[in-house]
This record gives structure tokens, C-alpha cells and sequence, in this order.
């Protein structure tokens, strides 16, 4: 359904952003009048013997078009939203200094060490501050994490993976607009030859073909303003999230953590 949901929304939005403006030119080109029927009786006649086929199609292009989207990188769009938070999070786990908006972050001790969570910042091998430990950054860390925590108590697991759901969802949808906004700017150009060229005439007989494809770029372009202003701290407070069950499921399992942090791998930073 991850992957399903956003690409149906994707091939929903086609219809006013792509498919009406190029059915709207290929009218005109045709020498169809504006007031003949919108659909000519036998596409009629095919959608309704082929419905089935139709759904069946729709369904399959929809989960293909969802899961493109959904094995995109996370972190660009997380790097187009901190850019455009930035200015309110200058001590977040990603500073102006060493501006890399890669998951784990940086400065993810030192955001951790700022916030009072001095009993999180030990679970973290690497310093922003510090070059000589940027290479005990990886995701995998925080990955290794996730599965021994769903090892020894999987019923908290489901909170860390609604979490990361959450996220998949929002940078599926970022992509999403993202594709949108390029499509509706073709049938936008597209729909505005189709209304121009029997100029002059009023009312213009194709406007619904520019107007159709504006309203999806307006809409995804609003969409992705909202996306970006809260996707970081989404990814924030996944890892965050991540450290702190971690850290109580050590308490409860003191082994849970064992060859993640030992003396050959640089302990647990202090």
C-alpha cells in the first residue's frame, strides 16, 4: 500500500495535468468543434468493453509508478528541507560548518550534547566536530540498532517502523510533486496551444486545457512546500527515536548491544 497509494494519486493527477491538455490540442488538430461531445461515443464503447482491462492496468502502472518513487534517495529531499529550515535550526544534528544532510547526521553527538541528552550522545561513534571519527558514520549503525531491537521486544518495534513509514511516505509524495510539477508544465505549454491557436475567440473554447494542468502545479507545488518545512524534523526525530528505545532496551537487555560498541571500534563516545 506504500507504494500503491502515491502512485494511484500520481496517475489520478496524469489525467488534469497531461492527458486533457494533449486531448484538448489533438481535438483541435482533429477539427473537432469545442461543443461536440467530450467523449466521442466510441471510446465510450471501448471503456466499457474493456473496464476491467482498464482497472486491472491502472492498479499494475500505479504500483510500478509508487514504488519508482518510493526507492528514491531520502536524503535529497531532506536536504531541500533543511535548506529551507536552516535559518531556524542553526543547532540541529546539521550545522552550516559541515552542511552534508546525510542520515545519520554529523552533528548528531553534538545536537545531542546541546539538548541535555547526554544519555543518547554515548550511542553515537562520531563527532561533527571531530574529523578523525567521520568514518563511524553509517546508517547501518542506526539499521543495527532497529534489529536487535525488534529481535529482543518486536512489540516496540511498531512504533520505529511507523516512524520510518512516515518518512518513506512524505519523500515518496516529495518525489511525487516533483514529477507532477514537470508534467503539468508540458501539458500547461501544450494546453495553451490549444487555446490559443483558434484565437481570437471568446469564450476561449479549450481553457479548461490551461487551467487543468496550472491547478495540479499550483497544488503539488503547495504540497511540497508543506513536505519540506517538516520532512528533517521527521528524519530527526526517527533517529532520536531510534537512540532512545535503544537506550532502554539496553536496560532491560544489557547483551542487546554487544560488538556495536566495543574497545576495538571506539566505544561508545563520551
Amino acid at each position: 500500500m506504500g507504494s500503491l497509494v502515491p502512485g494511484f494519486a500520481f496517475v489520478v493527477a496524469l489525467v488534469p495535468a497531461l492527458v486533457l491538455p494533449i486531448y484538448a490540442l489533438t481535438r483541435f488538430l482533429q477539427g473537432m468543434p469545442p461543443s461536440a461531445s467530450f467523449v466521442p461515443s466510441n471510446v465510450k464503447e471501448v471503456i466499457s468493453i474493456f473496464r476491467w482491462e482498464i482497472v486491472i492496468t491502472t492498479v499494475i502502472v500505479s504500483y510500478i509508478a509508487g514504488r519508482i518513487f518510493f526507492l528514491q534517495r531520502p536524503n535529497i529531499p531532506d536536504s531541500v528541507s533543511w535548506n529551507r529550515i536552516r535559518a531556524d535550526y542553526q543547532n540541529g544534528p546539521v550545522r552550516d560548518q559541515f552542511p552534508n544532510v546525510e542520515f545519520p547526521y554529523f552533528h548528531l553527538y553534538e545536537f545531542l550534547n546541546q539538548r541535555g541528552m547526554h544519555h543518547l550522545k554515548r550511542y553515537v561513534k562520531w563527532k561533527g566536530d571531530d574529523v578523525s571519527t567521520h568514518r563511524f558514520r553509517t546508517k547501518h549503525l542506526i539499521n543495527a540498532l532497529k534489529i536487535r531491537v525488534e529481535f529482543s521486544f518486536p512489540n516496540r518495534y511498531g512504533t520505529i517502523a511507523r516512524n520510518e513509514a512516515h518518512v518513506r511516505l512524505t519523500t515518496t509524495s516529495w518525489y511525487l510533486n516533483c514529477a507532477l510539477i514537470r508534467v503539468a508544465k508540458f501539458g500547461f505549454c501544450t494546453g495553451l496551444l490549444s487555446a490559443l491557436l483558434p484565437y481570437p475567440q471568446f469564450p476561449i473554447p479549450y481553457a479548461w486545457a490551461v487551467i487543468a494542468p496550472v491547478s495540479v502545479w499550483f497544488l503539488a507545488s503547495r504540497a511540497n512546500v508543506k513536505i519540506e518545512k517538516v520532512l528533517h524534523y521527521q528524519r530527526v526525530r526517527e533517529v532520536v527515536f531510534v537512540l532512545e528505545t535503544a537506550h532502554w532496551a539496553e536496560r532491560f537487555d544489557p547483551g542487546i548491544l554487544q560488538g556495536l560498541y566495543d574497545d576495538s571500534n571506539e566505544s561508545k563516545a563520551s
